[in-house]
């Protein structure tokens, strides 16, 4: 069995919290969590130039498009957010054209079946022993100062 990811993503796209908040938080978030200290990798604290992706890697099967309905191949999001691919440190503006209906739509707009996050921060977690919860996350909202979300990842 592989890895299991959890990112804490800010809802805002270039929202990013100060070094000591999201120290705080992502303290608080190893706790909740049940990873121990001892264990590496077990908690990344990331802030990132531009806008980067939280992909759910195995997770994500679907891809909706929010213009005319039509499915999007999930190997073109992969192509288009991978590391090798064509935005390798992030992005400016996640406007793109959609190979579905040739629109001009936002990443963060598409449809996917399992969340996807696009953020300047993000809290990275490596296999939790315990499940976050609506509640956790309410507080680790609080205590980082902005709205979170959960993305879960099997890469």
């Amino acid at each position: 069995m592989g890895d299991f990811i959890v990112y804490l993503n800010p809802t805002s796209l270039t929202w990013q919290p100060t070094q000591e908040a999201a120290e705080r938080t992502a303290t608080e978030a190893r706790i909740l969590a049940g990873i121990p200290q001892n264990i590496y990798p077990s908690i990344a604290v990331e802030f990132f130039p531009r806008i980067t992706v939280a992909h759910p890697f195995e997770n994500l099967e679907r891809i909706g498009c929010p213009r005319c309905g039509g499915e999007i191949d999930v190997e073109w999001f992969d192509r288009l957010t991978d590391l090798n691919g064509p935005y390798p440190d992030g992005f400016d503006d996640l406007a793109t054209t959609v190979p579905c209906c040739g629109d001009l739509v936002s990443l963060a707009d598409l449809h996917y079946d399992w969340p996807v996050g696009f953020s300047r921060f993000r809290i990275t977690l490596w296999n939790p022993q315990h499940e976050l919860t609506d509640e956790h996350l309410a507080k680790l909202s609080m205590t980082l100062g902005h709205e979170l979300r959960l993305i879960h990842a099997h890469p």
